[in-house]
């Protein structure tokens, strides 16, 4: 489930920009890259005035720890990140939003530090961006569900700076990954209506895959035996021999957390394979929202979910907590195995992603807090941090603004590269 928010200032507001649909997916990590040593988190810090209000956000990334404030356009106050992807070069692109005041302005991506607009908020009042990959001809495909107004919204993808294009019956555009051969794979529902405030889940999404944003085909939901009357399938990623895997969910009846396999890229006939659920029993756990993604040198799929004993978590401010009623638990797979992430001292968190390294190392990205409600006002602190490995938590630096540290701050979008 995809929410953020853009921390803006001056008035004593924080805007919320909210997409919400299943699953979150991690950005693309480049096909073999040629030297995988370096980890880009994309994310975004801000800081609180002294009279209680939010001052404005900062758009950033950070390298192997170390943070880089990323420019604005002229005219713009305030800037978020939410994806990092690279090419075949090594040229560095993040996607994320600028704004004035507490207006939101330009939507569009950074290459090296150079923004190009792919949307603006006046053609389209509510647009909460996706994810983006840039293919091995250096096209920069990216995705946002876009609309008048929360409850209008479809998913679009841009092909660079053109017009957007609504995939025939699309209801949700999630994960997007690029392979060796040229080829952009995406994944979404078709049937049943866009995830939206005013109608919440749709019980007729069928999971499905685009390829070049034109083929599009639906997986499977049958599940050793049971077939599932709905899926959703989300985060993607692509193993050294090119094979595709989807991370996601099936539902109805109960709820498995699943992941389907393209060997080639072949999408036809593929059945869902369950994430292993040890020490999760699904007759405890009854609600898996499973995030981001990635394969391992051994083709192990690793990924994240926050789980519940009975139906979803409640989230305030975007934030799960482990003791809202129910209690929401973090756990991530490495190697196949689930188990839970620790949150030291903390109680909530935010929104999160995965990549492995190439030493088959497995990350986690996201933001802690000491509760969800805290997380909402400048008094709050969000940290963000990551986890290698399941280990502890790691912080990372938030830096600062004008000469005023900043308070808070969400790791997003992570990859590995040059």
């Amino acid at each position: 489930m995809k929410k953020q928010y853009e921390y803006l200032g001056v008035a004593a507001i924080m805007l919320a920009v909210v997409g919400c649909s299943l699953s979150s997916s991690g950005p693309n990590t480049p096909n073999n890259p040629t030297n995988a040593t370096h980890m880009y988190v994309a994310g975004g810090v801000n800081y609180a005035n002294s009279d209680g209000t939010w001052g404005y956000s900062q758009a950033v990334y950070w390298k192997d720890g170390n943070i880089n404030y990323l420019p604005l356009t002229s005219g713009n106050m305030w800037g978020w990140a939410d994806e990092i992807t690279e090419d075949k070069s090594g040229n560095v692109y993040v996607l994320g939003t600028q704004g004035v005041g507490n207006d939101y302005a330009i939507w569009g991506y950074w290459k090296n530090g150079a923004f190009t607009t792919l949307a603006d908020f006046a053609t389209y009042p509510f647009l909460t961006d996706g994810w983006f990959a840039v293919d091995t001809n250096g096209n920069v495909w990216a995705e946002a569900f876009a609309g008048p107004d929360n409850n209008h919204a479809l998913p679009y993808y841009w092909e660079n700076s053109g017009s957007p294009t609504h995939p025939a019956n699309a209801t949700n555009l999630e994960g997007i990954v690029a392979d060796g051969a040229g080829n952009v794979y995406m994944t979404g529902t078709t049937g049943g209506t866009p995830f939206v405030y005013s109608t919440g889940f749709s019980s007729a999404w069928t999971p499905t895959v685009w390829k070049n944003g034109t083929t599009a085909t639906s997986l499977s939901t049958t599940l050793s035996g049971t077939t599932y009357s709905n899926g959703f399938a989300g985060s993607l990623s692509i193993d050294a021999a090119g094979n595709v895997y989807a991370v996601g969910e099936v539902f109805t009846p109960g709820n498995a957390p699943v992941y389907w396999k393209a060997s080639g890229g072949n999408w036809a006939s593929n059945s869902p394979t369950q994430l292993s659920v040890t020490g999760y029993p699904p007759a405890t756990y009854t609600y898996w929202n499973v995030h981001g993604a990635a394969v391992d040198s051994s083709g192990n799929v690793d990924a994240q979910a926050t789980i519940a004993t009975t139906g979803a978590p409640p989230e305030t401010n975007n934030y799960f907590s482990s003791t809202s009623t129910p209690p929401g638990t973090l756990i991530y797979w490495k190697g196949g195995t689930p188990s839970t992430l620790p949150l030291g001292s903390y109680t909530s968190w935010g929104v999160f992603w995965g990549a492995v390294d190439s030493s088959g190392n497995y990350f986690v990205t996201g933001s802690v807090a000491t509760d969800a409600q805290a997380a909402a006002g400048p008094s709050g602190q969000g940290i963000p941090a990551y986890w290698k490995n399941g280990g502890t938590l790691v912080p990372l630096p938030m830096g600062s603004n004008g000469g005023k540290p900043n308070t808070f701050g969400k790791a997003e979008g992570i990859m590995f590269g040059q």
